[in-house]
């Protein structure tokens, strides 16, 4: 079993993978890919797309195809 940690969306993650090999090249590009997640979509983050969304007009721009999609989901989960 392989492991991984790192933090990330104000969480700690604890990636485990058995019966598989990972590279560290495809660890480092699941953390940029997280990296890139949480820039775009922190609270946390002033400048954020989640956050400009939030000062904009809600019924006006619906912000990029990504978000448009978490969106939904999250609104399905509501469901």
């Amino acid at each position: 079993m392989e492991d991984y940690q790192f933090e990330a969306l104000g969480t700690v993650w604890h990636i485990s993978v058995d019966g598989a090999v990972v590279t560290s090249q495809l660890w480092q590009e699941i953390h940029q890919e997280i990296e890139l997640f949480d820039q775009h979509f922190s609270r946390f983050i002033l400048r954020s797309e989640a956050n400009q969304w939030r000062e904009a007009n809600p019924r006006g721009d619906q912000g990029s195809p990504q978000f448009a999609k978490m969106l939904i989901f999250a609104q399905e989960l509501k469901s």
